[in-house]
């Protein structure tokens, strides 16, 4: 980066010059460390465009963005940047990108970027100035530190979005912000929340409430609330997702239908071992119809997986829900839910028997109670009655000594 000492704009200088211009952005935004303390400059590559600067970097960032009326990227070069005010995008159409993200910064090479909070305030909002409705919004590649350390601050989030559609949050690394990393409500749909690190947050890791938003290979651990907290949606996807010792429930769908959870890597939530939270909650009216498979859920202190009362309709299939630490692997206190070939957790079993006389015993072998039981006669002449189950045996009254085949299963 050259240096001047004169005030000459930046642009005289040739080779940074090109540089600049030889990002495909619309403005670009940096760190002008000739000056004390460093100016924050924004330089535009459009034709007849206006360059910013100043020495707060969110009212640069917030000029370069509101000049985008008709979309546009505004690049940030590397650094570490003080965000005092939160950084609005208003305008459909753009795209907000660092040069790579916070995780990805070293000292020596400058590569990587920093939003600094100060704690209380949200990093960026993605929201119109009016009441309408924003479109085609990118936000990449950016280390967001919110600044919060000691306690929980309301509306502190590090991402917020609002009544918007076909927005894509990517890539990010958002850590300590006073309330949720990420939160998106109001209205909107097919949204992409994909590959951020979203952790050491006050309230939850993502937090949504809107439906049809697609939740991909992020990671959320040591959360104060829950790694995913799903909110009074329909159809949204939840697949690949890392969800580490935070505080409350690794994913919570409240009040969630037609949704599915996919090979979610779910692990020690529930962290403080309260005997409350767990790793897979599906709980509140009108939870129905959602799909749970394929995940792994491991040493969750409540249960690994636990469908409450209003719980309905839902498929729980093929997880792995072994571990030491939890009181039951999967609860299912919902109705016509089913519950099958989950490995930790035995919810069928059949063989065959023989025997008569009053209450044969068969050891059915399931971890609970089946609420499901069958006992048919192999041959003519035997009959079978007074079936029951408790959660240790199958019994059930055989005559004539004949062969008889049994099942049992939770449902």
């Amino acid at each position: 980066m050259p240096e001047y000492s004169d005030g000459t704009k930046i642009r005289q200088a040739t080779e940074w010059n090109r540089l600049l211009e030889s990002i495909p952005a619309s403005y670009v935004i940096w760190r002008d460390t000739s000056t004390t303390p460093a100016t924050i400059r924004a330089e535009c590559n459009l034709s007849g465009g206006t360059d910013y600067s100043g020495l707060d970097a969110a009212t640069v960032i917030n000029n370069a963005l509101a000049a985008l009326t008709n979309g546009g990227t505004v690049f940030i070069k590397s650094g570490h940047y003080e965000i005092t005010t939160t950084i609005l995008i208003q305008n459909s159409g753009i795209h907000l990108d660092g040069e790579c993200s916070g995780s990805m910064y070293n000292p020596v090479t400058g590569n990587g970027v920093w939003l600094y909070g100060d704690g209380d305030h949200c990093m960026i909002r993605i929201k119109r100035a009016d009441a309408g409705r924003i479109e085609n919004v990118m936000v990449t590649n950016l280390g967001i530190w919110g600044g919060q350390y000691t306690a929980y601050a309301a509306n502190a989030f590090g991402i917020y979005v609002f009544n918007a559609g076909c927005v894509w949050i990517q890539n990010n690394d958002i850590y300590y912000c006073g309330d949720d990393g990420i939160r998106i409500e109001g209205t909107g749909e097919v949204q992409y929340i994909s590959q951020n690190d979203c952790s050491l947050n006050w309230s939850d890791g993502i937090d949504i409430h809107v439906g049809f938003v697609h939740i991909t290979e992020n990671h959320a651990w040591g959360n104060a609330a829950c790694g995913i907290n799903i909110v009074g949606t329909v159809a949204e996807v939840i697949n690949g997702n890392s969800l580490y010792v935070n505080l409350q429930n690794g994913i919570l769908l409240y009040s969630t239908r037609d949704t599915v959870v996919s090979n979610n890597l779910v692990l020690g939530n529930d962290a403080l071992n309260t005997g409350i939270h767990s790793g897979i909650v599906v709980t509140a009216t009108a939870s129905t119809n959602n799909v749970i498979t394929g995940n792994v859920c491991r040493d969750n202190d409540h249960y690994e997986i636990r469908l409450d009362a209003d719980a309905t309709n839902t498929t729980v299939i093929g997880n792995n829900v072994n571990g030491d630490d939890h009181d039951a692997a999967i609860v299912d206190a919902g109705t016509n839910n089913e519950i099958h070939y989950n490995v930790g957790y035995k919810t069928e079993n059949r063989g065959t028997s023989t025997g008569t006389g009053a209450e044969q015993t068969i050891a059915h072998g399931l971890v609970a109670q089946p609420n499901d039981v069958t006992v048919i006669p192999d041959v003519t002449g035997t009959t079978v009655s007074a079936v029951w189950a408790d959660a240790t045996n199958v019994y059930c009254t055989v005559t004539n000594l004949k062969a008889y085949h049994w099942s049992a299963k939770i449902v």
